[in-house]
């Protein structure tokens, strides 16, 4: 099994809303930031989230992620390609298992640690942590994630551009 780490910043400069990086921090791609609607959602996205679109071009493939109108929560479509090859929905209330991932026909878990500052992606059973994202100790807009091989690259940095995207709301 082979696990590939790879850098996300969120909210970073220069009209990007995610900055995606190598492991060795090098740029691999930057999705642009929507004003008007970032400010929307994260004063009022809780209630009703504005739609919203995020696109990467990543070695000569594009990531897309799609955010649709959800009241009192968030849904996601993660296309690569313009294929679809994962989603995130969340619902803002105290449900058993508010988040519902599903990557190809595979359902997973979304494991949210306090304060949001650790994610784990598990296998529906939980025996098996597919991806992990915790926040950067010395830089908090940055988040640091690993994969497991079985979950492609783009498909991983889409799942976390919507965990991330998701809690800001």
């Amino acid at each position: 099994m082979t696990v590939t780490k790879a850098y996300l910043e969120v909210n970073a400069r220069k009209g990007n809303r995610f900055l995606l990086s190598d492991s060795q921090g090098q740029r691999l791609a930057g999705a642009k930031d929507h004003f008007w609607s970032s400010i929307w959602n994260s004063f009022l996205g809780w209630m009703v989230a504005i739609p919203t679109s995020f696109k990467m071009e990543i070695k000569g493939q594009t990531l897309i992620l799609n955010s649709k109108i959800q009241v009192f929560g968030s849904k996601y479509d993660i296309l690569v390609d313009d294929k679809l090859v994962a989603s995130l929905a969340t619902q803002n209330s105290n449900y058993k298992q508010p988040y519902k991932v599903n990557v190809g026909s595979m359902d997973y878990t979304l494991v949210p640690y306090p304060a949001n500052t650790y994610f784990e992606l598990r296998t529906s059973d939980s025996s098996r942590k597919v991806l992990a994202l915790r926040r950067d100790v010395s830089n908090p807009s940055k988040y640091v994630f690993a994969v497991e091989d079985k979950l492609p690259l783009l498909t991983a940095a889409g799942l976390c551009m919507a965990i991330l995207d998701s809690f800001k709301k």
